[in-house]
């Protein structure tokens, strides 16, 4: 899959439109997002819930991360709206990979800052934000291999072994959604033209 400007001004229209088609919530969690099994205290900052359409962020971030988490989580709200079945190891590694672009376009301290990967994020995202990361670039496939690899690994997403990013939703398989995405797009497309 692959993810263009054009997709994440989608988001937005859905977010932003009068009768929002996705809800953003900002929630104070009182520690409650801290993940209690792992062994560093790691805090989940956001989730996107597809099944109700809901994009949640987690208060006390600077602005600099929250721009970072809206970026990964609209990466999540696309893979739904588009009906992209994938495992939830590459949902999870194509998000980082779309904050961590961003984040490298804010400057190496914003980068540093919401790196959850280290180095092997700032490769792979180095490589796509150079436009490298093609399926003909053993470079590039090597290193997202590696961050899905990774992300499998971490204890807050390991327990997704064998999970498809959005099961069983009921607006999938190019249901009433997926038309809505699609008529957003067109839009969006129309009003781009001289």
């Amino acid at each position: 899959m692959s993810y263009t400007p054009l997709l994440y001004e989608g988001v937005l229209d859905l977010i932003t439109r009068k009768d929002s088609e996705v809800t953003v919530k900002e929630v104070h969690a009182a520690g409650l997002n801290v993940c209690s099994r792992c062994s560093e205290k790691k805090s989940q900052l956001g989730v996107y819930v597809g099944n109700v359409n809901e994009l949640t962020i987690y208060t006390g971030m600077s602005p600099a991360e929250r721009t970072v988490l809206v970026v990964h989580e609209a990466t999540h709200v696309i893979q739904d709206w588009s009906d992209k079945l994938m495992s939830h190891f590459h949902a999870e590694a194509d998000a980082y990979l779309a904050a961590g672009i961003v984040a490298l376009g804010m400057g190496a301290d914003v980068f540093k800052q919401t790196n959850r990967y280290g180095g092997l994020l700032e490769t792979a995202a180095g490589i796509a934000s150079r436009g490298n990361g093609t399926a003909d670039n053993k470079t590039w496939t090597e290193s997202y291999n590696d961050l899905v690899n990774v992300i499998s690994q971490d204890p807050i997403y390991k327990a997704k072994k064998g999970v498809r990013f959005v099961p069983n939703e009921p607006k999938r398989a190019k249901g009433p959604e997926a038309v809505e995405w699609q008529k957003t797009l067109d839009k969006l497309k129309s009003a781009k033209k001289p």
